[in-house]
């Protein structure tokens, strides 16, 4: 991807890229303490090197006919205005959306003093993942959950790939290919995660690994015998895209469902009481 050198924000003095690739990063669990190759033995991971990705070239077309994001250099990124910070940990945007932010190396402390109204992006990239960035401080806090006005889980490969406008049954194919690609991303994300808190027991690591593999062997065989059942119902052209958005939708629950059980885990990121 090409980067334009600068990043813009309505309103705001344009922010240079390095506030975009490095500036005062809070590292997200995942990127603070990476499991050790011991603790991932056997863990089958959700994205497979070998696949086929030859709907990329497709997808970077379709980006490039996109309007311009606010900040260059991410997948996907929109201004968004902060409103208040509550407990425990629920972070909401003027637009009634509500963001689970990791504020280690953050703190709290510092949301609850900010105005409402203060302009933020909301970001995605492969490498870092969702994040919540701060104009201000240059600081990206990584987005745990999110949710709409009615408690539904939402995340920004939802807006990423709808920004696509995928118009074509081809097209429409491979911005599927994309989303299935980038929840298999962030589920192996979350595993990273999970697996790489310091006093996880060896018994819920292990349960944790297996539930992984069922999940993920799940998808594939559902996506399998409900892709043909689709192509088997409905005749033309619309079968591929109705497959393909059936596929990303299995994964996209798959991402929901095991980050959540995830973060239940995060006690055991602390040493246990004695």
């Amino acid at each position: 991807m090409s980067f334009r050198g600068r990043a813009r924000l309505g309103g705001m003095k344009a922010l240079p890229l390095a506030a975009l690739m490095l500036g005062s990063v809070c590292l997200s669990a995942a990127d603070q303490a990476a499991p050790a190759k011991a603790a991932t033995e056997g863990v089958t991971w959700a994205v497979d090197p070998k696949a086929w990705d030859g709907w990329k070239e497709d997808v970077v077309k379709m980006r490039a006919a996109r309007k311009e994001q606010p900040m260059t250099g991410t997948l996907y990124s929109e201004e968004v205005k902060w409103k208040a910070y509550h407990d425990v940990n629920a972070s909401f945007l003027a637009d009634g959306r509500v963001l689970n932010l990791d504020l280690r190396g953050f703190g709290w402390e510092k949301l609850n003093k900010w105005r409402a109204g203060k302009q933020l992006v909301l970001c995605y990239e492969v490498s870092r993942g969702a994040t919540l960035f701060d104009p201000e401080t240059q600081t990206h806090l990584p987005v745990r959950h999110m949710v709409d006005k009615q408690g539904n889980p939402l995340h920004p490969i939802d807006a990423y790939v709808r920004s696509l406008d995928a118009s074509s049954s081809y097209d429409m194919i491979a911005a599927s290919h994309e989303g299935s690609y980038l929840w298999k991303v962030e589920i192996d994300r979350s595993v990273r995660e999970a697996l790489g808190l310091k006093h996880l027991p060896a018994d819920v690591r292990k349960k944790f690994i297996e539930l992984t593999e069922v999940r993920l062997r799940y998808c594939d065989l559902q996506g399998f015998f409900g892709g043909r059942a689709i192509h088997a119902d409905i005749t033309g052209s619309a079968s591929g895209p109705m497959v393909g958005e059936y596929h990303q939708s299995l994964y996209r629950d798959a991402y929901f469902a095991l980050s959540r059980l995830a973060d239940t885990y995060q006690a055991f990121d602390r040493p246990p009481e004695k």
